[in-house]
């Protein structure tokens, strides 16, 4: 394995190659030496890129969420457009991120809880903020509108997110409430959020 001069497509080989890995094996189980071997580089060359595994796994997480929520995001307009009410579309949009995650095998690592704040303690001043910018905004600027025209109740931001966020928590225990009854769970709590934010 030969070290090499820092280069943007390298950067993004490792990038992709990590994303395979995490996709195929988990964050647990993919590690930097199967990332390296797989492209044929050395551990000083990733290193000259990554700071750790943690901090890869978090771009490429981002990454994925940013795909993800762009496309749900463009659908509000159409579902807008098409009549469906401001309250259905919420519904709908939780629905979507939580089964969009689910079947993701990298964003479906946010539901490992332990494993992920641990990864999450690497989380950079710069990433967190990326973070936020990507999920926020969009949502925030649409949810304002909402209640500003009345369609759904004046509650304030921070503790809508807060009811999401406790549904992550739910996913996150899907074992212990049993995996036959977690689907009609998790929809049957969604309803009691999206039905507390009707106007």
């Amino acid at each position: 394995m030969r070290n090499q001069e820092p280069s943007e497509e390298l950067k993004k080989k490792i990038f992709e190659t990590a994303r395979e890995l995490f996709r195929e094996q988990g964050f647990q189980a993919a590690g930097v030496r199967g990332i390296i071997l797989r492209i044929g580089i050395s551990i000083g060359t990733f290193y000259n890129y990554f700071q750790s595994k943690e901090e890869l796994f978090l771009l490429i997480y981002l990454d994925e969420n940013q795909r993800e929520l762009n496309a749900t995001y463009k659908r509000v307009p159409e579902l807008l457009d098409e009549g469906i009410e401001p309250i259905e579309v919420i519904r709908l949009l939780i629905r979507e991120f939580f089964h969009t995650a689910l079947g993701n095998p990298i964003l479906r690592e946010f539901f490992n809880r332990d494993q992920f704040d641990r990864i999450v303690e690497k989380l950079t001043p710069e990433m967190d903020a990326r973070y936020r910018e990507q999920v926020f905004p969009p949502l925030i600027q649409y949810f304002k509108g909402w209640i500003e025209e009345g369609s759904i109740k004046p509650v304030s931001l921070d503790f809508f997110f807060a009811l999401v966020n406790g549904l992550a928590f739910v996913v996150a225990n899907r074992k212990s409430i049993g995996e036959e009854h977690f689907p009609q769970v998790l929809d049957f709590m969604i309803d009691g959020i999206v039905e507390n934010l009707r106007a």
